[in-house]
């Protein structure tokens, strides 16, 4: 049997093929998406492509949802959510600097730490991120 799976940011890109990918190989994918719209969407795609799937709101800022996704129980955890800004450093206000770093590290960092003490009780841990190829850029 697969193991059940937490995908965050599964609305759109890397983390929507990942979720159905993974749910059509047969895992129990829990798909999270920021915003209610694309819950609605990303369900009606897995019933269009003939997947199980459970897709959940997850905004990652969100405690809420963030508290509820703590409850579930799982074998792997993929980080993906994730926003970026670009343009020049001095036109860029430090508060969308403060919001990549919430969402991109702090957000993951939280719901990592959250899911690996439960994990790790259980003798089953995979954690994983998504990065974005920005980071190599000079």
């Amino acid at each position: 049997m697969g193991k059940t799976v937490l995908v965050t940011g599964a609305a759109s890109g890397f983390g929507r093929g990942v979720a159905l990918g993974l749910a059509w190989r047969g895992h129990r994918v829990i798909a999270g998406c920021q915003i209610w719209p694309q819950v609605w969407e990303l369900r009606n795609a897995a019933r269009d492509a003939e997947v199980g799937m459970e897709v959940i709101k997850l905004d990652v800022l969100n405690g809420i949802d963030r508290s509820k996704a703590l409850g579930l129980e799982i074998d792997v955890l993929f980080n993906n959510a994730g926003i970026m800004e670009s343009g020049p450093i001095v036109e860029i206000p430090i508060s969308v600097f403060r919001s990549v770093f919430e969402t991109n590290v702090f957000a993951a960092l939280e719901l990592a730490q959250g899911f690996a003490r439960a994990m790790v009780k259980r003798g089953a841990c995979r954690i994983g991120w998504t990065s974005s190829v920005a980071g190599l850029v000079q």
